[in-house]
Order: structure tokens, then sequence, then C-alpha cells
């Protein structure tokens, strides 16, 4: 484990942190989402950009680890420099995954078969699905609430063009 950043200063204060520096040396990314999770959304989010800006040379993508992105993955996040690629081994994206953060790119794999409540509720940046317009719509419009408390206008590009969500 890395020691120092602001980020690991953050989750240096996580109640139960000797468990959660074991699991992130261990790279035990699943239980450590679900410690951090217990104390808040904020928790994530700095566990996440621990991960991907602090962890050590190499640092370490979170979703490698999982076949699911983490609820508060990035909640409210801000690095307008950061895209993230929810891979072909996601199956879901959690509630709040993506919700309030400002990056530069969310491309999310045409085998995401969920998305949770608040996940796509991005403060800014652009958001790419590895599909059709009529399959985003088919398998999320209607049956999540991924753009729910959104604040903007969300613009999903697709393979065949582009959605617009209005808030």
């Amino acid at each position: 484990m890395n020691i120092g950043g602001k980020h690991y200063n953050n989750i240096e204060k996580h109640k139960k942190f000797a468990l959660l520096a074991y699991f992130i040396d261990n790279n035990k990314v699943e239980e450590a989402y679900e410690l951090v999770n217990e104390q808040g959304n904020q928790m994530a989010r700095e566990l996440t950009m621990y991960f991907l800006k602090e962890y050590g040379v190499f640092h370490l993508n979170p979703l490698e680890y999982l076949n699911y992105v983490p609820e508060n993955y990035l909640y409210e996040a801000v690095d307008e420099n950061l895209c993230i690629y929810v891979n072909d081994a996601i199956e879901e994206i959690k509630d709040w995954a993506f919700a309030f953060c400002k990056i530069k790119k969310l491309i999310i794999s045409n085998k995401v078969s969920y998305i949770g409540d608040g996940a796509l509720s991005l403060n800014a940046g652009e958001i790419e699905y590895q599909g059709t317009k009529e399959e985003f719509i088919a398998r999320f419009m209607g049956k999540t609430k991924c753009f729910e408390r959104t604040n903007r206008q969300q613009k999903i590009i697709c393979s065949n063009g582009e959605l617009v969500i209005n808030k």
C-alpha cells in the first residue's frame, strides 16, 4: 500500500482502516468496497481515486477485479481528465456509481445488463454506450432510475447515434 497522498489521507480516516489496508494490500477489492460503503458514499469515491491515482507506480484499476461497478464508485469525484471504461466483464453498475461526478468520459460496454439508481447522473462528462440507441432504451429506460436526480441534460453516444435525456 502506497502511503501518502490526498486520497490515502482520506481513506486513512476510515474507522476500520487496518482492515481496509489489509484488503487493499491483498487485492481484495470487493471486500474493500463493501467496507468503505458502510461508512457512506464519499469513502467509496476516495478508495476509487486512491486506486486510480495513488496506489503505486502502476496504479490499480478496480474494475479489473470485479464483475460490477461498486455503489458510489466515483460519487461526486472531480477529475476532468479521467476516462473510465466499464469493460465487457462488468455485468452491473450499482446505485450512484458515477453520480454527480465530473470526469472526461465514461464508456459503457454493451455487455452491462443493469444500471442502478442515479448511476449515470454525471455533473460533467461524456457518456458513450457501446451498443445501439435501441439496445440502451430497451435495457435501461423505464426499467431503472439510472438518471435519477440528474441536474443537467445527459447525452448518451451510441454506436448508431445519440440519445438525449432531459432533466
